[in-house]
């Protein structure tokens, strides 16, 4: 799913929904928003996540700021649950550059994200740098770090609380505390690669901030491991390859809740086509299986784009549609190198 403290609400969701389906099918919908609301309202953080996430890597990790021998634009837009009114709907944009002399890349990541009637809304702008250190046999070490200023908001007058739902009131006895919430936040990366493996960790809300509206929660640290291989056959001489396969997976942790996305995404020409599962099925505390997510995506030249689809394959898929997602990448590349450079690889980073 989008955010991975929202796992847990996904098994006791659809038992509850599965239980007013029958009789109650025209208003399951309002119902499940209204349930949403509440839940919003308990969580401690709404962390943005992409299920295109090789396609946001600032979004990823501040490793892979300056990952690209040049400078580098990357919008991103994701509309989750599109069956339910106002749901979830995330917008990205990054910039990021490379000075290879002084072997750092630095960048910047604003990010907005809005859900509900009720207007919640958190937005970010971040500063990221990263430096790579050359270890051995074409061996590199790329620490990173990212500093972040973040403002949330409600719009008050529109909530829908526990007490209105139960008694049928259009007031509530429930007071929200904040309607606006300021906070900085800090992340931190390390990425070890050569030209064919990869493998990183990110750990976000190192500063453990306070984003709630009706309480004093703390976020939770998220800690964030990704790794790949990408296959490819050898170019002519020295003309790259055309063609080549990755393999990769991102597993997330966020205190008690784990989400997993693991695939293959195919490049061949200017054309990338990928399949991925999201779901941990092993683990009896986990909620099993969420979604496969089908990608398609071009490449070519300085522009690359692409668009993916979550099919939601948990009790959710009758009344959420999935998620579409989009992304626009546009790259300058670095003028007239005077020594060859590792590229960093990840499928379109």
């Amino acid at each position: 799913m989008k955010r991975i403290q929202y796992i847990h609400y996904n098994r006791w969701y659809h038992r509850l929904l599965s239980r007013f389906h029958k009789s109650f099918l025209g208003i399951s919908k309002s119902i499940s928003l209204a349930l949403l609301i509440l839940f919003v309202f308990k969580a401690n953080a709404q962390d943005i996540h992409f299920s295109q996430f090789y396609a946001a890597p600032l979004q990823l990790s501040p490793s892979y700021a300056g990952s690209y021998l040049g400078t580098r634009f990357i919008a991103n837009y994701r509309m989750q649950w599109p069956s339910i009114t106002n749901a979830f709907n995330t917008s990205a944009l990054s910039i990021d550059h490379r000075f290879p002399e002084l072997n750092s890349g630095i960048g910047m990541l604003i990010t907005h994200d809005s859900k509900g009637d009720l207007d919640i809304s958190t937005s970010s702008i971040g500063l990221l740098y990263s430096y790579d250190i050359n270890i051995k046999n074409k061996f590199h070490f790329r620490p990173g770090i990212q500093f972040a200023y973040c403002f949330s908001g409600i719009d008050p007058s529109t909530a829908v609380t526990r007490d209105m739902i139960q008694t049928g009131l259009s007031n509530s006895s429930q007071a929200i505390t904040r309607s606006k919430v300021n906070y900085f936040d800090a992340s931190l990366s390390g990425l070890f690669y050569n030209h064919k493996i990869w493998a990183g960790l990110t750990i976000n809300h190192l500063t453990r901030p306070n984003a709630a509206f009706g309480s004093a929660d703390k976020i939770p640290m998220e800690y964030s491991l990704f790794s790949g291989i990408k296959l490819g056959r050898k170019g002519r001489l020295i003309d790259p390859p055309d063609e080549n396969l990755t393999l990769a997976f991102h597993f997330m942790k966020m205190a008690t809740f784990n989400q997993l996305n693991i695939g293959v995404m195919g490049f061949k020409e200017f054309i990338r086509l990928g399949v991925w599962y999201r779901g941990i099925p092993v683990f009896k505390d986990n909620p099993g299986s969420d979604a496969i997510i089908f990608s398609i995506g071009f490449e070519k030249d300085q522009i690359s784009a692409g668009f993916s689809h979550d099919f939601t394959i948990s009790g959710l898929s009758d009344c959420t549609n999935g998620a579409n997602e989009v992304f626009v990448a546009y790259k300058i590349p670095y003028s007239k190198p005077k020594k060859k450079y590792t590229a960093i690889p990840c499928p379109v980073f």
